[in-house]
């Protein structure tokens, strides 16, 4: 049995409350070592990154307390990212770096020693993740990069500025490829707000909105 296993059975065990709130925070802090030691889905477990239900991160995933993650937001194997903000149903592929720290340039030194705020001038520019967009794995995301939403990001991608929303983008640097969809059926997805919805209801709307553009999103058995 793991670690963080024993310690629950422990919590589970112990009828003192104190013992039990002791162990709890002993059990937290196994769970929310970085990188993640194990997945993480934010029905089950409160952390400081999950800003909405039904968030899944994979094990081996570094994560800032710093970061927002929206709901229905996947977050894949030793994927890192650090103090972005995160939209909802947005996918993050397996080993995708999203913020990295940059070093001030314009310095005689670039090693953050010399750093009042390490962290702070690291990290200072912002960097926002709009809803449903894909990131795929290995890309790295620049801090001051805004990804619009619905756009794609292709696998080892390296993205050094903004990118439109609904756009497909790959390379190093990357580059826009194509656009996802006509104006027209942006604007209609845009009206739609779909994103704003729960599972069950976004899924109607995304087929409603399939059908009427013609596409097949029937799913083979």
């Amino acid at each position: 049995m793991s670690m963080l296993g024993r310690v629950w059975n422990r919590v589970n065990g112990n009828t003192r409350r104190a013992e039990r709130e002791r162990l709890a925070r002993e059990a937290h802090e196994l769970l929310l070592g970085m990188p993640l030691r194990q997945s993480l889905c934010s029905d089950r477990v409160n952390a400081p990154f999950f800003a909405g239900v039904g968030v899944n991160v994979m094990q081996g995933a570094f994560i800032t307390a710093d970061t927002q993650l929206g709901a229905y937001t996947y977050v894949g194997f030793n994927a890192s990212v650090t103090r972005a903000r995160i939209g909802r149903y947005v996918s993050i592929a397996n080993r995708a770096s999203i913020g990295p720290g940059e070093h001030a340039l314009d310095r005689v030194s670039t090693n953050s020693i010399f750093y009042d705020s390490p962290y702070a001038l690291l990290t200072a520019a912002p960097v926002v993740v709009e809803d449903d967009v894909w990131i795929g794995e290995a890309a790295i995301i620049r801090r001051g990069v805004t990804l619009g939403r619905g756009c794609v990001v292709g696998a080892m991608s390296f993205v050094n500025r903004d990118v439109p929303p609904y756009a497909v983008v790959a390379g190093v640097p990357a580059r826009i490829i194509r656009m996802r969809f006509t104006l027209e059926r942006i604007a209609q997805i845009e009206q739609s707000q779909w994103w704003q919805l729960a599972p069950k209801e976004a899924g109607e709307q995304c087929r409603k909105l399939d059908v009427q553009s013609g596409v097949d999103n029937r799913e083979q058995e």
